[in-house]
């Protein structure tokens, strides 16, 4: 009788508690609904539109793949599709429109200002002043007052293109630079009385006002598709963005961390959904070429026309008898074939030991390790080099 109790003691020892079987049937019931968000977000994806005219871009246009891809990174970042997000480079962006509304829910937050600082700003109001100057000219003679307005206005547009010259040059951004701008938000200091600002007791609070200020700029770099595909909302965008976290650093800093993973594994997801659309794509034969059907994949199919194969008739001695094929060795096949590469399973491989060696910021490590900047420019001897080095740290971390 001692023995059956002690093993019925010990089986129910080992038995889940109703907390933890209360606890995974929470998050069944989280996992169902967080399928149903993504869902719901896919299906709004489809109807949204972004840009305009020959940059317009459709939400119904998206493969089914995309659109969920694009739903989770909704879902991870509380963004709202149609009004949070740009796409640009061929994916998901967040906007300067989602930055404000993140420092907008600081009780500190006042404004912020944006001023584009690149070389082409200074030389719209360099070339603004040689005209006015010129048109003062002109009219020195026959209506003095009017000269001596276009003066005012010249010398007005020489100290704007000055004052750009100036903050190009402290916040070193590059001339190569199409879009640069320089952000300026206006907060309260830790300490001011946000309580009695916002009654109206203290009405002069300008002494509890600080400004915080940073630049950036985007689409000086071929590595850089996002910057490329729209300079000037990028710029604002990232001005914005590095404004904001030295601002708010006590919670956007590490806020912003996090985005940035988020959208690094997003980052990765687009990539592959692209290279195989884009594999997918060459696959297929031009107009010219001739057209053969495939049903490898349990529907009709454009394929390549080695791929096809003639119908069996009811004749085809095929139909009525299985004929095997030549038997090739291993060996034969391995002297014959060159070792598949499939960028797909490199490139999670890839962003897994990224995660697993605790790289969050893989740009600058790729730099620092010879590697091009972007892993759209890789080649499968990049990826081998890049898996190997971080398979070397993931050790080294382990012994």
């Amino acid at each position: 009788m001692t023995n059956e109790t002690t093993a019925l003691e010990r089986a129910v020892a080992g038995a889940p508690t109703q907390q933890e079987v209360e606890e995974l049937r929470q998050r069944g019931a989280l996992l169902v609904q967080k399928s149903k968000e993504l869902q719901s977000l896919a299906k709004e994806i489809e109807g949204c539109q972004w840009g305009s005219g020959s940059s317009l871009v459709k939400g119904s246009n998206f493969s089914e793949a995309t659109r969920m891809a694009f739903a989770k990174f909704c879902y991870l970042t509380k963004a709202n599709p149609m009004i949070h997000i740009d796409v640009l480079g061929g994916g998901p962006y967040l906007n300067a429109e989602y930055w404000s509304d993140k420092m907008n829910s600081d009780p500190t937050f006042i404004r912020y200002e944006q001023f584009p600082i690149d070389r082409g700003t200074e030389a719209k109001w360099r070339e603004r002043a040689k005209r006015l100057r010129a048109q003062a000219s002109e009219l020195k003679d026959l209506e003095p007052q009017r000269a001596a307005d276009f003066i005012g206005k010249a010398q007005y547009a020489e100290d704007k293109a000055d004052w750009v010259e100036e903050q190009r040059i402290q916040w070193e951004v590059p001339d190569a630079a199409p879009s640069a701008y320089l952000t300026d938000i206006y907060k309260f200091g830790n300490h001011a009385p946000l309580e009695k600002i916002r009654s109206g007791e203290i009405q002069d609070f300008d002494r509890y006002v600080v400004k915080v200020s940073e630049a950036n700029w985007a689409g000086n770099k071929s590595s850089d598709p996002v910057g490329k595909a729209e300079a000037e909302k990028t710029a604002r965008t990232r001005s914005l963005r590095r404004a904001g976290v030295r601002a708010f650093s006590a919670w956007l800093q590490q806020y912003e961390q996090e985005i940035s993973k988020v959208e690094n594994a997003m980052e990765a997801e687009f990539e592959i959904i692209m290279d195989e659309r884009a594999e997918e794509r060459a696959s297929l034969p031009s107009s010219d070429e001739p057209q053969a059907v495939s049903t490898s994949q349990g529907e009709p199919s454009v394929a390549q026309e080695d791929e096809a194969q003639d119908l069996p008739s009811a004749t085809d001695p095929a139909v009525e008898e299985d004929i095997p094929a030549p038997e090739i060795s291993e060996e034969e096949q391995s002297l014959d074939e060159p070792e598949p590469f499939d960028r797909g399973d490199w490139h999670r491989k890839y962003f897994a030991l990224l995660k697993e060696a605790g790289i969050d910021e893989r740009k600058p490590w790729q730099v620092d390790n010879f590697l091009p900047e972007s892993v759209t420019e890789w080649e499968p001897h990049h990826y081998k080099t890049a898996c190997r080095l971080l398979e070397e740290i993931v050790e080294g971390a382990r012994a």
